[in-house]
């Protein structure tokens, strides 16, 4: 019986990993243009590092102009591609 709950729990937890890793590329894009030179768009993205990089050199403006390119490049892609931003998966060598 313990060990259905642990799987359960597991499973609960990728679940919800998934829905933090996937985020909507328009408030992204907003958030970049907006609060970009405090890196807010990367905590909401989940990168951390950058956006502690991003608090510390504020006061520069080069996550400032990092923003505003961050967010035009997420409200101006393509529509057809996904609506969310994840991270990059890794693509396996092809042969040709």
């Amino acid at each position: 019986m313990g060990q259905k709950k642990t799987e359960k729990n597991r499973s609960v937890n990728k679940t919800e990993k998934q829905a933090v890793k996937e985020r909507s590329r328009t408030v992204s894009g907003i958030l970049a243009i907006l609060l970009g030179a405090l890196g807010i768009q990367k905590f909401y993205r989940g990168q951390w590092k950058q956006g502690i990089l991003c608090l510390l050199f504020f006061w520069t403006g080069i996550p400032a102009v990092v923003g505003l390119l961050e967010g035009a490049a997420f409200l101006g892609s393509d529509a057809g591609e996904s609506e969310t931003v994840s991270e990059p998966a890794k693509q396996k060598p092809t042969v040709e």
